[in-house]
């Protein structure tokens, strides 16, 4: 999901996107604005103000949610906890992490600046509702703009202070139980468990609501939704910091591939293409000249280059030159390079040790070889 992502800006060195389902969220809450919240403040409005205010006061709803996922960041960022990007998705945001917290109190400051963001922002907005309802304003959309945007940014605050994982109130419960307990993972479990709790009261409100109440609206449906994902995320959450744990023991060495077959870089493709590509399978190979990897080469760069000129055409002369950013030291752990991996859009990393070129690592070898620790029970 995080992959289809479109880069925005930078602020405070944080790199800032939208996924692809933002648009969807953006569109629903315009909707709602428009047709149900307005209407029933100021029945007075026309169609045409609605909609205008809604996408508006959208633009802003969404800013203020970042200005509550940039305050994560930032103080992250002071704590020693560097976030290299967020990404604003149907559900809020999510911060890319060079690691974890590493004490209760990083991840007690961090997760509490969310909500004062919003509660800053609610009384920000707060302010001018308040002072054009005392001064008589006649123009009465921007007095609704306002007071929409302090009355969500409260509820935004307020909401994120429920104590359920991942809930910034059940990481705010995690970091004091995980400080009074010395126990990360069992102050996880806690947090994660009121978190389904949570998600699936929310989503029995709303079904009571609809079946019971008998009442139909964007609101209702919205509850719902919400909780369901919100249980969702936090027993998904909880295998991931399992998972994330039983990592901090492994080192990329443990899970490279080390039997990788090189390629010199002075033969010809259609040799490379019949004694590599079809015999062994894979997709990529490594080249290397004088024991120093210089370079890749994928089936896609040899499919571009017409088979009538593979016989003469080598190597050397179509490879992708190594970057930086494919190679990673056989000692560091490997949460680090699914990080890396994650972070520039890959699914393998060159594993090199003083510039010796000593195998390759996938993803799916990381889970591999974690499922594989848990089925021997090592």
């Amino acid at each position: 999901m995080l992959k289809r992502n479109i880069k925005l800006f930078k602020i405070f060195g944080i790199e800032v996107g939208l996924n692809w389902s933002w648009f969807l969220i953006f569109i629903m809450v315009i909707f709602s604005l428009s047709t149900q919240v307005f209407p029933g403040w100021y029945p007075q409005f026309s169609l045409l103000t609605n909609i205008i205010l809604g996408f508006i006061t959208a633009i802003f709803f969404f800013t203020s949610v970042l200005i509550h996922e940039l305050s994560h960041s930032v103080v992250a960022n002071l704590r020693g906890v560097t976030i290299k990007s967020i990404n604003l998705f149907m559900f809020g945001g999510v911060a890319q992490m060079s690691k974890p917290p590493q004490t209760a109190v990083q991840e007690f400051l961090m997760a509490i600046a969310g909500p004062l963001a919003s509660f800053i922002l609610s009384i920000f907005f707060g302010i001018f509702w308040f002072g054009l309802r005392l001064t008589n304003f006649k123009f009465l959309p921007i007095i609704a703009f306002f007071g929409y945007l302090s009355l969500i940014n409260l509820s935004l605050g307020i909401f994120n202070l429920l104590p359920g994982f991942p809930l910034d109130g059940g990481r705010i419960l995690r970091s004091i139980l995980w400080y009074l307990t010395e126990d990360f993972l069992s102050s996880t479990r806690i947090a994660s468990i009121l978190g389904q709790i949570i998600g699936y009261g929310m989503a029995a409100f709303g079904f009571l609501s609809i079946f019971i109440y008998q009442l139909q609206s964007f609101g209702v449906i919205w509850f719902i939704v919400l909780g369901l994902f919100l249980q969702n995320l936090a027993k998904t959450s909880y295998k991931q910091e399992i998972m994330r744990s039983s990592l901090e023991t492994i080192f990329v060495r443990d899970v490279m591939r080390r039997d990788v077959q090189i390629i010199n870089p002075d033969i010809t493709l259609n040799d490379l293409v019949k004694n590599w590509f079809m015999i062994y399978g894979y997709k990529i190979f490594p080249v290397l000249e004088n024991g120093k990897i210089i370079g890749t080469i994928r089936t896609e760069d040899v499919k571009i280059i017409p088979k009538d000129r593979w016989l003469t055409t080598k190597v050397k002369e179509v490879l992708r030159p190594v970057k930086d950013t494919q190679l990673i030291d056989s000692n560091v752990n490997v949460i680090y390079a699914i990080s890396k991996m994650n972070d520039k859009q890959l699914d393998y990393l060159l594993v090199t040790d003083q510039n010796k070129f000593l195998g390759i690592i996938y993803q799916k070898d990381i889970i591999r070889y974690v499922k594989l620790k848990k089925d021997f029970k090592i």
